[in-house]
């Protein structure tokens, strides 16, 4: 689970967001969450955050176009 599922942004703007995962019925620890942009590029740890156990947050810094 992501949130918020959708962002408006603008050129320039940070922006952040949580995630939960769930492996079939149980809760994967944040500290196991790595993050992706577009599946295609992994996005530095250095983004990420560890909200408690369970939420992991990642914020990707000066968006481009």
């Amino acid at each position: 689970l992501y949130f918020p599922t959708k962002i408006l942004t603008s050129v320039g703007s940070n922006v952040s967001f949580h995630c939960i995962y769930k492996n079939k019925t149980q809760s994967v620890a944040s500290k196991k969450i790595v993050w992706w942009l577009n599946l295609a590029e992994e996005i530095p740890e250095s983004q990420y955050t560890l909200v408690n156990d369970r939420v992991s947050k990642v914020t990707l810094f000066n968006l481009k176009a």
